[in-house]
């Protein structure tokens, strides 16, 4: 397999992941605000952050059994599907009850730090992307792409005040800053499409 394909696999994890990080980042500045301004006290709101994380936690355990048999490709898809889905839902939905199943559902992380399935996906595709020698400097750049995102990520989570100055109201702003998020991993999935089937 050709030099430019292996890296072309690289840059596009890269993407994946920075694109994810960027979604998980503003999702853990405007999570638990979002839940304030829907009226839920702290005993849901920590619900809600806990609902996220166990499905963070229950795609990884999936995923760690599946994604070798569906295939690598195929599972960081549909992991991008849902983030995508759960953002949508949160987009529109108002009834507790339903945001804690697209939260659960969705794998909304409330925490900011992506340490999920697409992460451990990746994490074993990388090293077929280099060498021996530069494998270290790999996942060093990957982590760097990470760690930018997130905090790019948490810059956006002022998007709710940039959009209630120019009128929008509280919950609408928050509406459309979990559009942004949704569109995030839409970007994620799209760029997976471009990944060999080699990974």
């Amino acid at each position: 397999e050709s030099c430019f394909r292996v890296k072309a696999d690289r840059y596009l994890i890269f993407g994946i992941a920075g694109l994810r990080a960027v979604a998980v980042g503003l999702s853990g500045i405007i999570f638990a605000l979002h839940l304030s301004t829907l009226g839920l006290n702290a005993g849901w709101i920590g619900l809600a952050v806990s609902l996220g994380l166990g499905g963070c936690a229950v795609a990884t355990f999936a995923a760690t059994f599946v994604a070798d048999h569906l295939g690598r490709r195929a599972t960081l898809f549909f992991l991008s599907l849902l983030m995508l889905l759960g953002g949508i839902s949160l987009s529109f939905v108002t009834h507790p009850s339903v945001f804690l199943v697209s939260v659960f559902l969705g794998m909304v992380n409330g925490m900011g730090r992506d340490r999920g399935a697409g992460l451990t996906i990746e994490q074993a595709i990388l090293p077929k992307t280099t060498t021996e020698r530069e494998r270290t400097k790999v996942f060093a750049w990957y982590n760097v792409v990470v760690d930018a995102g997130h905090a790019v990520g948490a810059l956006l989570g002022g998007l709710p005040a940039f959009l209630r100055a120019r009128g929008l109201t509280t919950l609408l702003s928050y509406q459309w800053s979990w559009g942004l998020y949704a569109l995030l991993c839409w970007g994620a999935a799209i760029l997976v499409f471009g990944l060999s089937k080699s990974v």
